[in-house]
Order: C-alpha cells, then structure tokens, then sequence
C-alpha cells in the first residue's frame, strides 16, 4: 500500500545509501525526552553497519508542497507544548535557546572571519535570531509557518522565509550556509549538503552546529553530575545523528574540506558543549570513505553504557547493608539483582503483596515480608528503607506506609531512599512498547517535602485525594 499523503518511507541511509542496520534497543532505557516515539511505535531506532549513522527509521521523505510538515512536527514536540499555548512554546524554545546559541555563534564566527571576507549568510532551520546581526547578513530558512510568523515579529521580517534548503533559490551566492542545530531534523541531509553546495559561491564556507551529547553521546544533563542515553535521541522529527567520522566524509561527496572543529560550551547548559564543523567549499567532489564509522559509534555507545552500568552498580553497592530494607515491584528487584548480587541486605519485600507473609525464594532472590520489616524497623536493625517502583511511586509508598502502620509503625519515623527525577534515567524505570528494558542507572536520595507531607496525611488518616 502506498503512504498517505504522497509521502516516501525509506529504509536506505541516507549518509552511506547501504540498508544493512542494527536495532539499538540494547543502549536505550528510553527512547525520547518528550516521549515522542511512543505516538510513532512503528518506528526503530538503528545504527548503520555501513558509516555509524544512528537513525530512526524509517525515514519519512515529505513531497516539496508538505515541507512544513517537520518544521510543525518539531516544534509540536517541543517541552511544554501540551500545556501551553505554541506561542509560548516558541518564546521559550527561541528566546530561550535559539538567541543565545547564535550569540554564541555570532562570537564564534568573529573569531574566524569577518563580515567583509563572509558577508552574506543562509541560516537553515531557525525561526531566525541572525537576521538581527548588524554585521554579518544573514537570511533564515525555516519549513515551520508559526515559527516563520513569531520570528518576523521579533527579528529582521524581510530576511525570513518559510520553506526548506533543498527548494530554496537564491538570487546570488551566498557567502556561508550554517546549520545550527537543524542537520540532524532533515531525514535528507545528502539533498541538503548538495544545496548548500549550490547556494555557495567558491570558496564560500560550510558551518554545522551539533551538540555534544548527539554527536559524541557524552554525558547530558544540565547539571553534569549524571548522564543517560535517552535524552541524546528526541522526538520524532529527530531523523539521523552524526559522529566525526561519518558528517565530514558526508560532507566531502558535495565538495566540502574540513577547515577546522571548534568546541565551545552550551550556552543554555555549562556543562555541555556544543561542537561546530567549518568547511570550505574548495575541492572536487569524491566519494566519501565511511571506514571506522560503525565502530565509532559502537565504542561510544559501549562506554556511555558502560557508564551507566557502573554507576548502577555503585549505587546498589551502597544499598547493599544490613540496615537497609528494600521494597518494590518484584521484576525491579530481581533485574537489580541480577546486576549487582545482594550480599548483606536482609530485608527485600515485594510490595505488590503487602498481605503475604513468610520467607522465600523466587529466581535466586529471597523475599521477606511486611511483618517482618516492622519488626526489623521497632528493633532498630532497618534504619533505611529505599523504595523501587517501575511506576505509581506515591501508591507504592501509600502501600508501604499504611501497612507498617498496621504494624505499629508511626509513619513519621520512616526514612525512606526515593528514586529522584534529577537521577540518569529520566524516566527512572522506563517501560518500552510494552517490554520492560534493563536499568542503566540508579541513583536514590533521601525523601523530600512531598513524600514527607505524604507521611503525614497516612500518619493522620486523611484519605487519599482529601
């Protein structure tokens, strides 16, 4: 049957043109900060053999008159967008990001050129923050209507064009075509590169931003501390993602040489950094050699799991004590079990059976009961109790709580290890399509106010939703 909407999918890289890919179901613990992926199950997520592009396939290629359907698509996956108006969305998203990451570029550039050497510019895929620039000319291609739209009112109106490269014609050469954080939302960057190729004059220059965390999977949180893969690949307009190997070969089938790469920090995040590609368009075209892609991004994907892996170990290492009880969902306890053995803790309780009373085995792993963690708490011997739950943490502690109370327990003196939202997963115990995948990292912190005020509603038997 043929896609609706004269739209094409394919399967074909779009960096290399093989079609041999592997899933990469095994390095993911969640597929999309904004759980995009989750309205589009038909989609993989896979590594090219060929070159080490990750891509999600299949790609989907929009006939010219439906291009704005990316531009829409991504700003419509954009945080918040589910509960804010998308005028608000795109002040967050541009003022907030697109502005100060072409400041950063704008300081950048300067450094390597100058307005008379580079003065005209095409930006692809903003809502347009450099048509601002009172030295470098630069105009804004953007497919999204409502980002065309915002960013006339707020930047040079005249130098704002809805559309995409691959269609656009230009009445003269321009002296530098950019992609600030654009290439990899475009699922035919060869298309693209061939244009940018033809609205370049000789000699003219090539810039591609990429962040960090896309191109070299480091790690990715605003704060540094913590890292995870699942917010590297977001959304469903996110169609293929580089490494250094495989872009500038890319690059080269459409005459492009490498000048030089700049690293410089996030400006919306310091503990990121943002790498930036500059060619020139100066030699002939040749066909690009893809060697060691694959295996780049293999090698990163295995240390970053690596990583995680690690870093789950040690925090369940901490656990691992004698006064320390665990309570949870029973697949969790065992998958946590399988990656760190218990040694010295126990108290590990399922709670999905606050009734159940006794000791036993189930899988290699040995289960008590709530009747004998309340013993272990009155004695002293539990002096933590660390909550595990795929979902429904609060009913979990709710679970927990009204039955230690039936125990004799005040609720009030519990001390409890909660899984926080700040920890690498995101989504801490994610479910995927239905099949629950490995837990990368673990991290547990003391319970905060709302846990705490919790405590205090079941302390004083106020129902729930009073």
């Amino acid at each position: 049957m043929p896609p609706e909407n004269g739209e094409i999918l394919s399967c074909v890289c779009p960096l290399c043109r093989g079609a041999h890919f592997s899933h990469l179901t095994p390095y993911l613990d969640h597929l999309t900060q904004y759980d995009r992926m989750e309205c589009h199950p038909e989609s993989q997520l896979a590594l090219c053999e060929g070159c080490g592009a990750v891509l999600r396939l299949p790609l989907v290629i929009l006939p010219p008159e439906q291009a704005q359907r990316h531009g829409e698509a991504y700003y419509a996956g954009c945080p918040g967008v589910e509960s804010a108006p998308l005028d608000e969305v795109l002040t967050s998203h541009v003022l907030d990001w697109q502005v100060p990451h072409y400041r950063q570029f704008h300081r950048l550039l300067s450094e390597q050129t100058t307005p008379r050497e580079h003065p005209r510019w095409l930006d692809v895929g903003s809502a347009g923050p450099p048509t601002a620039f009172d030295d470098f000319h630069f105009t804004t291609l953007e497919p999204s209507p409502d980002a065309v739209r915002f960013g006339r009112r707020h930047f040079n109106p005249e130098r704002i064009h809805g559309g995409v490269i691959e269609h656009y014609q230009a009445d003269q050469p321009f002296d530098g075509v950019l992609f600030l954080g654009s290439l990899y939302c475009i699922p035919t960057p060869d298309e693209a590169l061939a244009s940018a190729a033809r609205l370049l004059r000789p000699g003219g220059w090539l810039v591609i931003g990429i962040g960090g965390f896309f191109v070299e999977t480091v790690p990715n949180t605003p704060d540094g501390e913590y890292a995870h893969l699942e917010n590297v690949w977001m959304g469903s307009t996110m169609w293929v993602y580089y490494n250094r190997v495989n872009l500038p070969e890319l690059c080269a089938r459409h005459g492009f040489t490498l000048l030089r790469e700049l690293v410089d920090p996030c400006p919306a995040h310091p503990h990121q950094t943002f790498r930036f590609w500059i060619f020139a368009k100066n030699a002939p075209p040749r066909e690009p050699d893809f060697s060691g892609g694959a295996a780049l991004t293999r090698g990163l994907l295995d240390g970053l799991l690596g990583e995680f892996r690690q870093r789950t170990a040690a925090a369940l290492a901490e656990l691992d004590r004698p006064d320390v009880a665990l309570v949870g969902q029973r697949e969790l306890l065992a998958e946590m079990g399988e990656i760190r053995p218990w040694s010295r803790i126990r108290h590990v309780v399922d709670g999905l059976q606050p009734r159940l009373d006794g000791v036993w085995r189930l899988d290699g792993l040995d289960y008590s009961s709530f009747e004998r963690l309340a013993a272990g708490w009155r004695s002293g011997e539990v002096k933590v109790i660390v909550v595990a739950a795929v979902a429904g943490t609060e009913a979990m502690v709710r679970t927990l709580a009204e039955r230690l109370m039936e125990l004799g327990v005040d609720p009030l003196t519990l001390d409890l290890r909660m899984p926080t939202r700040r920890s690498p997963m995101g989504r801490l115990f994610g479910w995927m399509m239905g099949r629950r995948v490995a837990v990368r990292a673990l991290i547990f912190r003391p319970h905060g106010p709302n846990t705490a005020r919790l405590l205090r509603e079941i302390a004083a038997g106020t129902p729930p939703g009073d």
